[in-house]
């Protein structure tokens, strides 16, 4: 009902609005007649003839200098823009030159150490893992010594040092650095080995592996080294076996070399009564009761090693009831 009744209101509406549409046409046709016509002259506009004045223009010789400078200050922002962006963007490209040449390639090193300080040298940059090459130990390391000033460099001879490709057997000889820029070693700090005995070996990494055939200075004893972390560990906990039982007895320092003879003459430290003493370097086993030196309260405390770990080349001992672990086998004794 409702619907049928807005139907009819809607016809209705617009019945309306066109009677309505149609009048309010008729009314304004009337209007339109009804109004008065503009001449033409309303729409002419006056023309008034164009007047031309000479300007004489006065040309000075003077010249303005912030007139010269501030146009090419307005170009160093841009000039400095442009520079550290093209520094920035040569600064990633050499980034990632590098990253892409070290990457699986084989890096042999020449490690001086004394049991306290841990010196790496590089000796040569392999392009293929360590699996693909054969690398010989040399007999001894011998020999160095360092030259230069300004660029400082570390000599070595190493007889018996031998790198075959197992690929094509070509051996490398020539890429061998005998002579490594020393520019990054603290020199004090090699120079206070003289204080203590030392020994080196050659070792390769990436992934990281110890060549086993180590040789002391001066008297040719082979060292046993406990074997590399393998690839993906960091620290791992080494067993009691006979090896390392072993290693206890045979790793000795050594003080007699060319090395010592040139720190000697370097004004770094005086040479003191322990200079003359060889100590043994002994490597503790897990359950081991020692003596450990507590850097908090400077005093030495009876404990028992409860694990051995190895990150590289540095053993650690961790210790029953201490909360920090030992690094230094200096702040360990044997009871």
């Amino acid at each position: 009902m409702i619907s049928l009744i807005s139907l009819v209101l809607s016809i209705l509406l617009t019945i309306a609005c066109i009677v309505l549409f149609n009048k309010v046409r008729a009314l304004t046709t009337a209007l339109i007649l009804l109004q008065k016509a503009p001449s033409s002259a309303a729409f002419v506009t006056p023309q008034t003839p164009p007047t031309f004045h000479y300007m004489q223009s006065h040309i000075s010789t003077t010249q303005n200098y912030e007139s010269i400078l501030s146009p090419q200050l307005n170009q160093w922002p841009s000039i400095v823009l442009a520079a550290i962006t093209i520094i920035s963007f040569v600064g990633v490209l050499h980034y990632l030159y590098k990253q892409v040449c070290t990457r699986h390639h084989t890096k042999i090193i020449l490690e001086i150490s004394n049991g306290l300080i841990c010196l790496t040298i590089p000796v040569v940059n392999l392009p293929l893992c360590p699996s693909d090459w054969d690398i010989a130990t040399p007999n001894s390391i011998t020999n160095m010594r360092i030259s230069g000033t300004f660029y400082t460099k570390l000599h070595v001879e190493m007889s018996g040092l031998s790198i075959v490709n197992v690929h094509t057997k070509q051996q490398i000889k020539n890429k061998i650095n005998t002579a490594s820029n020393a520019k990054y070693i603290r020199m004090c700090i090699l120079y206070t080995m003289k204080a203590k005995s030392y020994y080196s070996h050659i070792s390769a990494n990436k992934p990281k592996r110890t060549i086993p055939s180590l040789h002391n200075h001066e008297n040719n004893e082979e060292l046993d080294v406990i074997p590399d972390t393998p690839t993906g560990s960091q620290v791992r906990t080494i067993p009691e076996t006979p090896s390392t039982s072993k290693a206890t007895s045979s790793r000795k320092r050594n003080k007699e070399g060319e090395l010592l003879n040139i720190l000697d003459r370097l004004p770094c430290r005086k040479k003191t009564q322990e200079d003359d003493q060889t100590e043994e370097i002994h490597v503790f086993t897990k359950g081991e009761k020692v003596s450990a030196y507590y850097s908090n309260d400077k005093k030495w405390y009876d404990a028992v090693i409860t694990a051995v770990l190895k990150d590289g080349y540095r053993i650690k001992y961790v210790l029953d009831g201490f909360r920090e672990v030992i690094k230094d086998t200096a702040l360990l004794k044997k009871m």
